[in-house]
């Protein structure tokens, strides 16, 4: 598989339907040693269907938004993936040159660090799943630069993940133009 130029993705806290409810997503800064994966998964954060390709799919919105963005900006659907974290596989190969990944709570701080050191129970899901996607081996064999994005993409600020570019802004408006410029070795200022 050589895979697409551009892969937009989120880890498995992100892209779910919560079962129906939106607030059931919250489990998601749960310490990850408080409750079995496979019974996280069930009860809180099932998998969204994954079509034949490996794309996801249900997605977040703001994925959809940019996805439409780079389509409209001149990437060809050829070129461009809404990938389900399960199936990177399919996605991701030699020729992925970014890799997106849009987040709404990357590093849990929304559960405020100061509740986790209080529990003592560890890092919560959305931290522990978010660190899993950046060490994907597809993402370390192939070196793709990699993209944050989302509402809470401010969060990376000063963490030393392995991050290539945190992108605050309306990715809808003017991620295809960075995309661009990281394609073409350009210098980019977010």
């Amino acid at each position: 598989m050589s895979g697409k130029r551009i892969v937009l993705t989120s880890d498995a806290t992100m892209m779910s339907n919560y079962n129906g409810g939106v607030m059931l997503g919250f489990a998601a800064i749960l310490p990850a040693s408080m409750i079995q994966e496979r019974i996280f998964k069930w009860l809180f954060c099932p998998p969204v269907e994954a079509g034949p390709d490996g794309s996801a799919i249900l997605a977040p919105c703001g994925m959809r938004k940019v996805e439409a963005a780079l389509l409209e900006s001149g990437f060809s659907r050829d070129e461009v993936v809404v990938a389900h974290p399960d199936h990177l596989e399919k996605a991701i190969g030699p020729d992925t040159e970014i890799v997106g990944i849009g987040h709404d709570d990357p590093m849990g701080k929304i559960a405020i660090r100061e509740i986790e050191e209080m529990i003592g129970r560890g890092a919560p899901y959305n931290r522990t799943k978010f660190l899993e996607l950046l060490c994907h081996p597809l993402i370390k064999e192939h070196r793709p630069k990699v993209v944050v994005g989302g509402n809470g993409s401010w969060e990376l600020r000063g963490e030393n993940v392995g991050v290539d570019l945190i992108y605050l802004g309306e990715g809808e408006r003017t991620l295809p133009k960075v995309c661009k410029k990281i394609l073409t070795c350009e210098e980019v200022g977010c």
